[in-house]
């Protein structure tokens, strides 16, 4: 057949199914581990559903194709039953603030948050039709690469990015874990990069700001006007200089780290919300709600509620 796929068609009119299809499993496994030890190639097998006859081949030849991109998440020499896949009929939200917030650590080259954030994106999409998938990975690419084109922009210094092999190097991956080590691999050599950059008087600057907040975020006081009496600049200069090198202003990212510390608050202790809204610096709990729920799309109350939920 063409695609790559090869079609066995079983008659068995045994009334044993559950040993059938065990035999089945067995052979294809047999066969998987033949073909990599013969030939190198790796292959995945679909069982589709059971007690059709032959007239109807077409509809489960269609089921099993549309089961067969679901290796992307099994992986290789996987074995899917289609009958067993069920997909969410809920409509797939697309997680648009966790992609903000990966743009945000790609921007200040957080390699580990950004790999962290780009696995749970990836994911979240593993429970709806593959065409949400690949609608999504298609919108990650885009906004990835304007980002890096930015990011390279602001820097002032060629990043050697060629996109073009990039989306053909994603366009040949497999399995989701593929597709995460090579979006890794421009994020690693973007940052390496960027890092030699980094060494400037204007990006160390900026990553001394950011130690300040990481430090006091929980100081209700801190703001743009403290933090350049620290580092001895105009607040107007230095406000300009932050937003240039990280596309933020100093107040939204004082907010953002302040909305990280409370979310993890949320969700690993009971700690009363109005106390964790004191605890990271907040001094009105209605703007800290306002600033949590634009940020992370969600009320605190929801938030836990969903974190609880996972667990």
């Amino acid at each position: 057949m063409k695609d790559d796929l090869v079609i066995l068609a079983f008659n068995d009119k045994s009334s044993q199914e559950h040993s059938t299809t065990s035999e089945i499993e067995n052979m294809i496994r047999l066969l998987q581990d033949s073909v990599e030890k013969n030939i190198q190639l790796s292959i995945s097998a679909v069982l589709s559903s059971s007690g059709y006859t032959f007239n109807d081949a077409n509809l489960l030849y269609t089921e099993v194709k549309q089961a067969s991109n679901y290796r992307m998440f099994f992986g290789h020499k996987c074995i899917i039953h289609s009958e067993d896949l069920t997909l969410d009929s809920k409509e797939y939200t697309f997680p648009a603030e966790k992609e903000k917030m990966l743009l945000d650590a790609l921007m200040l080259c957080k390699m580990e948050l950004a790999g962290k954030l780009l696995d749970e994106i990836l994911n979240s999409a593993r429970s709806y039709p593959f065409t949400v998938f690949n609608s999504l990975l298609l919108r990650l690419i885009s906004s990835i690469c304007s980002t890096f084109e930015g990011l390279e922009n602001i820097s002032k210094y060629p990043l050697d990015c060629d996109f073009n092999s990039f989306f053909a190097a994603l366009c040949k991956c497999e399995t989701i874990d593929e597709i995460q080590s090579t979006f890794n691999k421009i994020f690693d050599n973007v940052f390496s990069i960027v890092e030699k950059k980094r060494n400037s008087k204007y990006w160390l600057l900026i990553n001394k700001v950011i130690d300040i907040i990481n430090q006091n975020y929980a100081d209700e006081n801190l703001c743009l006007n403290s933090i350049a009496l620290k580092v001895g600049f105009s607040k107007g200069y230095l406000g300009k200089l932050f937003r240039i090198y990280t596309s933020k202003s100093v107040p939204d990212y004082i907010n953002q780290t302040r909305i990280e510390k409370a979310a993890k608050l949320l969700e690993v202790s009971e700690m009363p919300i109005q106390d964790i809204s004191a605890k990271v610096g907040f001094s009105s709990n209605n703007y800290f709600y306002k600033v949590f729920k634009k940020s992370m799309g969600l009320t605190p109350l929801d938030f836990r509620q969903k974190a609880k939920d996972m667990t």
